[in-house]
């Protein structure tokens, strides 16, 4: 089945024996839609963050055959983030986004970027068999001036992804995809379709890479890092978004995205691609404030590069960092 109508720019959906009448048992199409909702804001607000808060609605549209859940162009998009309940600024910022005039990206392309990035993170994962793997220094290639990194899996077989979606996996939750592929089943596979150019590019999650997106509930990683813990090491800062407000930090194999307790990350751009001391506090908790998250975060109220800058020249770091003027 193929997505034929305009006004969508994409589905997740489920498909196979077990939906061929178009149903879906209610506790999994209500685990399905929240994790459908919960992957939609968190990339929606990890490129702006002014609606990561927004009361938008994802319309469900069930046929024959599959379960399909529609992300809607901008006509009706707008509608359902302009509610009544629409702040004034957010109905501003929304509306401009329409228009495609708010700093260049249209409220179209948000949604747009966020379906991409959900295909980008599956495909990742499947490449390297894990969501865990964050740090990708080993055996990379880069290409398109560096706008494309090449990343190896177990095979040596190399997946080029776009930095911009690396860099939205790498700060994504580990935890992030766990609610809409928990659904999969051998008879039931989860489906995630973009429209692009008047054409679909479908990516799937079958019942054998369902392993991969659903770990068990004691796999956390660090769990010598509790929430609450003091944290202070050593390791290379990243990158840098000032969108996100946030620096990604080296840290035993992994990338542990790190939010400064007051202020803005501007103003740590010195330590850059430099081996530093972060200091902070380990913080586990989900978006409303429970200790849950798989992944730690890093709340950190210093960064103090411990090397000098033409360490950092010599490795020629390729840049990777977003908005850090």
């Amino acid at each position: 089945m193929t997505v034929t109508d305009d006004e969508h720019l994409g589905l997740i959906r489920y498909v196979g024996k077990s939906v061929e009448a178009g149903y879906l048992d209610a506790g999994k199409s209500a685990q399905a839609l929240l994790g459908v909702d919960e992957v939609l804001r968190y990339f929606v607000g990890a490129q702006d963050s002014s609606f990561a808060k927004a009361d938008f609605e994802v319309p469900v549209r069930v046929r024959q055959g599959s379960v399909e859940i529609v992300v809607p162009d901008t006509a009706v998009l707008l509608a359902s983030v302009l509610g009544p309940p629409a702040a004034v600024y957010l109905s501003t910022a929304a509306k401009k986004m329409a228009e495609r005039d708010f700093d260049g990206v249209g409220l179209r392309d948000l949604f747009s970027t966020s379906l991409q990035a959900l295909q980008w993170a599956i495909r990742i994962a499947k490449h390297v068999g894990t969501l865990t793997r964050r740090v990708f220094d080993s055996g990379v290639q880069w290409r398109h001036a560096n706008r494309e990194i090449g990343i190896p899996n177990a095979a040596g077989e190399l997946l080029f992804v776009p930095v911009e979606y690396l860099d939205l996996y790498e700060r994504m939750p580990a935890n992030l995809l766990v609610k809409i592929t928990s659904v999969v089943e051998v008879e039931r596979t989860l489906e995630v379709v973009v429209r692009r150019d008047g054409r679909d590019e479908s990516v799937a999650v079958s019942v054998t890479d369902k392993p991969i997106f659903c770990p068990d509930a004691d796999d956390v990683l660090f769990p010598e890092l509790e929430h609450g813990a003091p944290f202070e090491h050593e390791g290379m800062v990243t990158r840098g978004n000032e969108n996100a407000n946030s620096l990604g930090f080296q840290y035993k194999g992994h990338i542990l995205t790190c939010y400064p307790e007051e202020g803005n990350i501007a103003r740590f751009k010195p330590a850059l691609f430099l081996k530093s001391r972060l200091v902070g506090t380990v913080s586990r908790a989900d978006k409303f404030g429970a200790p849950v998250e798989l992944r730690p975060k890093v709340v950190f109220t210093s960064v103090e590069p411990v090397e000098d800058e033409s360490v950092a020249a010599a490795r020629q770091q390729p840049l990777f960092f977003d908005s850090v003027e």
